[in-house]
């Protein structure tokens, strides 16, 4: 699987985790904050979707928007938590188990591939950028070459689609 948070072979120490550890910082000192408590159930559903599916890779679905850069950052957010917990390396992790992938429609603004490029040199985040198929091919495709068996994605429960999808369920009509 091509690694999707080591781009360029640099270390973790090159990565921006500054604001990563604020937030888990926030989380010990603020925890009943309504702030606080969405991301905890954030960050539990994302420690749920790790167990359910074991050792298997699970994708995040990246589109540029702020609905998906929020969950790379609760992603990481709980791979530094469970890092520090388990006494582990959290980019080892992200790197085993996360591949980040963006279906490009071919209407996406230019600033969307600007911001990928940010993303690779200041998180580590490399997305595989997937296009030239349906979308129903580049997806199988992709599952077939990476082995995922979950698929994080971004979506709020205010969106047209977003009021009926639940934490784990197939997303397809």
């Amino acid at each position: 699987m091509e690694n999707a948070w080591f781009p360029s072979g640099k270390g973790d120490e090159h990565y921006d985790w500054a604001g990563i550890v604020e937030m888990a910082e926030f989380l010990r000192d603020e925890p009943e904050s309504p702030l606080g408590l969405r991301i905890q159930e954030s960050l539990d559903v994302i420690g749920e979707a790790f167990q359910r599916f074991h050792n298997d890779p699970v994708a995040i679905s990246f589109n540029g928007g702020k609905d998906c850069t929020v969950l790379v950052q609760l992603v990481r957010l709980w791979a530094h938590m469970e890092a520090e917990r388990t006494h582990t390396d959290r980019m080892e992790f992200l790197q085993a188990r996360v591949p980040v992938f963006f279906l490009r429609t071919g209407n996406q603004f230019p600033e969307v591939s600007d911001f990928i490029r940010y993303l690779d040199s200041h998180v580590g985040l490399k997305v595989k950028t997937l296009s030239d198929a349906p979308f129903k091919n580049l997806l199988e495709d992709y599952i077939d070459e990476t082995g995922i068996k979950g698929v994080f994605v971004g979506v709020r429960s205010t969106d047209p689609t977003g009021h009926d999808i639940g934490f784990f369920q197939d997303p397809s009509p």
